[in-house]
């Protein structure tokens, strides 16, 4: 039935968003916020190592590595580094925004942050029987790299139609789970 809702079945009206690549460098923090009803985050690390602070605890994400935080609990993005923790500044883009550490331009980990909407019927039932959080490994699975590799040269050129192929793209990470 899983299958069913990832298809676009009545009722399930799922839809990704990618909504951020976040380019941290060391000792960030990066809150994020409730999702709100009917929403999901996900995050994708491309390359580098994070932690993720959720009210139940830790994950620590590696590259190659997903995360579904299926209740749309907030939450917080920390990467590794000694000092005072930093902040992020946010830019505007057409297809979605970029952040950043507000201490350095110099990246240690690349992640794609978005969201999964989701309907009130099949596609609540599916994210209610998620693990919470959902943390899978990708690393030894070649279509998902070529996958998140597409994903990042469409963000690199980001134009016209970006933000419904890497929305696509997305979906397509979450029946890979």
């Amino acid at each position: 039935w899983r299958g069913d809702v990832l298809n676009g079945q009545p009722g399930a009206r799922l839809q990704a968003t990618l909504d951020k690549r976040c380019i941290l460098g060391r000792t960030t923090v990066m809150d994020v916020p409730v999702a709100g009803e009917g929403k999901a985050w996900f995050h994708v690390l491309l390359d580098g190592e994070c932690t993720v602070d959720l009210p139940t605890g830790q994950v620590v994400l590696k590259a190659g590595e997903a995360l579904v935080v299926p209740n749309g609990e907030p939450h917080r993005i920390r990467t590794n580094g000694s000092g005072r923790p930093h902040g992020t500044v946010e830019t505007p883009g057409e297809s979605f925004d970029v952040i950043r550490s507000s201490h350095t331009s110099d990246g240690v980990i690349d992640l794609f942050c978005g969201r999964y909407a989701y309907g009130s019927g099949a596609g609540a039932i599916l994210f209610r029987t998620l693990p919470d959080p959902l943390h899978v490994t990708f690393a030894a699975s070649d279509v998902v790299e070529m996958l998140t590799s597409i994903m990042r040269r469409e963000a690199i050129d980001s134009g016209a139609g970006t933000a419904v192929i890497l929305g696509s793209l997305s979906s397509a990470l979450l029946a890979m789970m």
